[in-house]
């Protein structure tokens, strides 16, 4: 049976044009259905405490059923007065719009983002931590959750950029999303780099992950194993490679493997934060190919010295960088 004319009344609450609509109708849908008269002995609290457990109770928290707030005896029981329904009626208007604020502010993302000659580390919800590499972003939804206190299945986070991760199990999935790849673990530490036109070159340091190429399908690598997905071979080839090369940059290093000259340009400018104009060379020159490693702290002359000797070229200081030129 309605609750004596006041479920008539909260149908007065138009919440139709509220953001996250769906969060709301939900509980719309359970304010209407409740059945039974109010009982003007109980107080609004008691009233909202009951009702939270029919809301909230159980779902993705796990937390069980609450009890229900005890009813007086049907011989006892009176219809609610005015004022009464009237304070029900704010209790609740105030719980629909926080519940659709919270999945608003839920929804979006949180962000971080290392600057061009710059390094962040950030601590994601639940404890995982994240190293990013200069000119990267990360973005996750705010708590992992749908809406405070709501978890979702799996913790999701979309990288721009190079980044290192080392993720706490909780027994949810984490995923890695990147232009062109997902990468999918439980507890582990590994390197993700993705840059424009690069593709995704993941490596495991600990624990296994799944690498997946929309196109190509799936593989597993476990620690000392990297792969690109959407790069320039077209494959998904395991290779075994020391974990500590992609992490070179975590200590201050440098590493760059078969990559051309114009590429390298592009990660000093990333790293160092300045200026590396390589208009001079020809297309043959800036296409050459090498290989950089420094376990050790380097900065942007030491590469630059022995990029220019290893192909015969030269370089020189331009305003706000530095230019690298043919011989004479």
């Amino acid at each position: 049976m309605p609750n004596d004319g006041s479920t008539d009344e909260l149908r007065e609450l138009d919440l139709s044009g509220e953001p996250d609509q769906v969060e709301l109708q939900a509980l719309w849908d359970e304010l209407a259905g409740l059945e039974g008269p109010l009982d003007a002995a109980a107080s609004v609290d008691a009233e909202w405490e009951r009702l939270s457990a029919r809301l909230f109770a159980g779902g993705e928290t796990g937390s069980a059923p609450a009890e229900a707030a005890p009813r007086a005896p049907a011989s006892e029981r009176v219809a609610p007065s005015r004022t009464e329904t009237h304070w029900l009626k704010i209790a609740a208007s105030v719980a629909a719009i926080s519940l659709g604020s919270a999945g608003v502010w839920n929804s979006v993302p949180a962000q971080a983002t290392a600057a061009p000659g710059e390094r962040v580390a950030v601590t994601l919800p639940g404890g995982s931590t994240v190293d990013l590499n200069a000119g990267s972003s990360l973005r996750w939804k705010r708590g992992f959750s749908w809406i405070p206190g709501v978890q979702r299945s799996e913790r999701v986070v979309w990288l721009d950029g190079e980044a290192f991760f080392d993720v706490t199990s909780d027994g949810r999935p984490f995923r890695v999303e990147t232009s062109s790849a997902r990468v999918a673990v439980l507890g582990t530490r590994f390197n993700v780099r993705a840059r424009p036109g690069e593709g995704t070159a993941v490596s495991v340091d600990e624990g296994s992950v799944e690498v997946r190429d929309p196109s190509l399908g799936a593989v597993v690598l476990v620690a000392g194993q990297q792969v690109v997905a959407g790069g320039r071979s077209g494959d998904l080839e395991v290779v075994e490679a020391p974990a500590e090369r992609a992490q070179a940059w975590r200590d201050g290093g440098f590493f760059v493997s078969d990559e051309p000259v114009a590429r390298i340009a592009e990660e000093l400018e990333r790293r160092f934060s300045t200026r590396i104009d390589v208009s001079a060379l020809d297309d043959e020159t800036r296409g050459r190919a090498l290989n950089l490693y420094y376990t050790s702290p380097i900065d942007v002359e030491g590469v630059l010295d022995d990029v220019v000797t290893a192909l015969g070229l030269r370089y020189r200081p331009i305003a706000g960088g530095w230019e690298i030129l043919p011989s004479p």
